[in-house]
């Protein structure tokens, strides 16, 4: 059974990069408050790269590569064929909607 997760108080474990050519992880540990918050605080610029996040956590030292990656924190779906977040059935899961860098209201892109 589901339970309302106190978001101020729930930490997820994440890893930043700078930019998409960064390999070294830096590992987090934030609320997922914090966590929404930053993943839906839009950072708005002309170019497309910026600092990215990922749910995978990794060996310490070690740059990032899948065979680096130690566990997993979230799921994370990619859907960038303009469909809205508001077509799927989400009851029974704690998520974070948030769009994309090249989202438009024409093409919806989310994550």
């Amino acid at each position: 059974m589901l339970t309302e997760l106190d978001y101020e108080n729930t930490s997820i474990e994440i890893s930043l990069f700078k930019n998409r050519w960064d390999n070294e992880p830096r590992h987090v540990d934030m609320s997922l408050a914090q966590l929404h918050e930053k993943l839906t605080t839009r950072d708005i610029r002309e170019e497309k790269d910026g600092e990215l996040w990922s749910p995978a956590v990794y060996e310490g030292g070690y740059k990032r590569a899948a065979a680096n990656v130690l566990y997993i924190t979230a799921l994370v779906l990619d859907m960038d064929d303009g469909s809205r977040p508001g077509n799927y059935e989400w009851k029974g899961y704690h998520h974070i909607v948030y769009t994309s860098h090249s989202h438009t209201e024409s093409h919806a892109k989310w994550r």
